[in-house]
């Protein structure tokens, strides 16, 4: 992992720039998914792209983002925390621990309740 506790602003600002540039290179699938819903309003069902693909594809696309978040995860919780302000006015009562960062739990492929 790139930030270290304890690491100077140089390491900061390069585990930054890692998540900026993962997720500037997830900015054509989030266009792409705004396009999907838009579809899904003008066009009939016939013409759309089937959803498993466009969620295969789509998750594809942002695939390294997420590797990125996760992989610097307690650095980016770091970061923000000490970016925090300071003094006894503003003491935070909602930042997680870097332990307690974990992925959200999903559904299996083809359990969806939707029809």
């Amino acid at each position: 992992m790139s930030g270290r506790a304890g690491a100077g602003a140089p390491d900061e600002a390069h585990v930054v720039r890692r998540l900026n540039d993962a997720l500037a290179s997830c900015q054509d699938a989030v266009k792409a998914w705004a396009d999907r819903k838009r579809d899904l309003i003008l066009l009939p069902r016939e013409a759309l792209e089937p959803a498993g693909q466009v969620r295969t594809r789509l998750g594809q696309q942002v695939l390294p983002a997420i590797e990125t978040w996760l992989a610097e995860a307690d650095a980016y919780v770091r970061i923000a925390t000490s970016a925090l302000p300071a003094g006894p006015g503003h003491q935070p009562t909602n930042v997680l621990p870097p332990a307690s960062i974990a992925p959200p739990a999903l559904p299996p492929p083809g359990s969806s309740t939707r029809r």
